[in-house]
This record gives structure tokens, sequence and C-alpha cells, in this order.
């Protein structure tokens, strides 16, 4: 679907009358659907992120990261003013703001509204509803947007489920409801400067039924910092370790050595150099 054929009016239309036929039933009752991507959204979260939600619906996801970014901001928006109205009216964060952004049309608008770069941008069953053709463009800005060591987690339902749905249940489909190929999704992410993390076909009412996919500003291999651990928890950490490594060389790797190479190859046995070896991968 090309831009000159959206009808934006119609497809906000769609999602404020969305509002009242399925949103609220979360509030109601927690979707596994949902709560398996606030899981994956968390994994790549701080108690600091600054955190950008697109599509954030009535907030539920939204909702859920600012309470576990307490020192961070999520910034959540929507296409739909009706979705946005009951967010603002059922969720009251000071670390949450609320906006209503078309975002196909509106980048300028976002990026002027976040202003810093974003730790983590986070499009929860979203993308399948942005026309195919406009991704490319998305995910420049969303690129654009990032902190030098950004992530950007996607969930969307998977190629199979979206063949399913057209076969058998045509009404559970949105008014924009593309099918999204791993090809086309790690091309559009790898032209906009986006390095893959993860990607998985999750089971949830059904085998391979949606997509986790994760992308990283960076591919770059470095060490992993130790992020909001305090001094004493570091030094405490670094103790542990230590004692762990004296246990190891005093009792276990006798043990280890007796079984796995004494009883082998006989006491006489010596190892070769450790130069002379492949070094560990």
């Amino acid at each position: 679907m090309d831009r000159s054929a959206i009808d934006v009016e119609a497809i906000r239309d769609f999602y404020d009358d969305f509002l009242t036929s399925r949103m609220v039933e979360y509030r109601l009752s927690r979707n596994l659907r949902i709560e398996r991507a606030i899981s994956r959204v968390l994994s790549y979260s701080r108690s600091d992120s600054r955190v950008l939600d697109i599509g954030c619906g009535i907030g539920v996801v939204a909702e859920r990261v600012a309470k576990f970014a307490s020192r961070g901001h999520v910034y959540a928006c929507d296409l739909s003013e009706r979705n946005i109205w009951y967010a603002n009216q059922t969720i009251r964060l000071p670390n949450l703001t609320f906006k209503v952004v078309d975002a196909v049309h509106d980048l300028d608008a976002i990026q002027a509204w976040v202003g810093d770069r974003i730790d983590l941008v986070v499009l929860i069953d979203v993308l399948e509803h942005l026309p195919v053709t406009m991704h490319a463009e998305v995910f420049r800005a969303v690129r654009e947007w990032l902190a030098e060591d950004g992530t950007v987690v996607l969930t969307f339902p998977s190629p199979a489920y979206q063949r399913f749905l057209k076969a058998n249940d045509e009404h559970a489909l949105q008014i924009i409801d593309e099918v999204i190929e791993l090809p086309h999704i790690v091309a559009v992410c790898s032209d906009a400067g986006l390095f893959m993390k993860h990607y998985s076909v999750e089971d949830i009412w059904m085998k391979n039924q949606y997509v986790h996919c994760v992308f990283q500003s960076t591919g770059d291999v470095k060490p992993i910092a130790t992020v909001g651990a305090s001094l004493p928890v570091r030094v405490l950490s670094k103790a542990a370790l230590g004692a762990r490594s004296v246990w190891q060389h005093q009792f276990v790797r006798p043990w280890l050595r007796r079984k796995y190479v004494s009883r082998v190859f006989g006491s006489g046995y010596q190892s070769a150099s450790r130069a002379t070896r492949p070094q560990d991968t």
C-alpha cells in the first residue's frame, strides 16, 4: 500500500472504535500476547531508560515500562485521539507522557517531541498496521532518534499466522494488516543502519503465532558494562567470584582432572602448552 492510497481519517476512525470494541478488554483481563511482549521489552530496559512507544494504544505496555524505568522517561504516542484520551484518564505516572501522533506522516513531530536521544524504541504489534512501503522511512527515522547503544524491540504476527487469518478468519484482520517476512524486516532495518540482535517465532495461543525481533544501533563487539550496580554490589560480586575461583582451583579442578584426564590417559599425562593450542572462542 502506498502513501497515496492511505485514508488517514478512515484509519483513525477504525482505531477510535477499537478502543471500546477490544482495547478496554486489555484492562479487564491480562492478555498473554501483550504480557509476553512486555517481558521482551523489559529485558532490554534499564531503570534510567528513555523509551519511545510508537502505537501505544491505551498505554498498557507504556505503563509497565514506565514503572520499571522509574528514573527514566517513557514517551508514548498513538494515531487515535480516543486511545490517548483513555490512557490519560487511566494512567498517572510522572515519567510517562502521551501524545497523539501519526507515526507514518508526523515523524518530524516525534523528533521534536522526544528531543534527546532515545535508548529504547518499541513497536508492539504495530508494524503490521503500517503500510509496508513506509517501513524503510520509519526505520531511518528511528535510527536517527536512537542513542549510541540504542535498541528497537518489535513484535508482530508471524507470516504463517497472517496467512492463516487471511484464509480462515479474515474478519480478525485490521484495516491495514501486512505480512512481514524476515527478509523484508532485515533489509529495511539494515539499510537504516540497525543490526539484528534477536529473532524468534513465539507460541502464544497457537504455535508459531508471533514474532519477537530486536535490533540495535551498533553491531560492535565490546565488553558488557555493569549498569546500575552500586560500588558495594560490585565489590561483593568480585569477592564472590574470587572465592568461587579459589574453590574451583583447590577442589573442583583436581577432581575433574582425575575423572577426565588421569583416568583416561594415565597419571603421566601432560597437557600441551596453551601457546600451542587453538585459542578458546
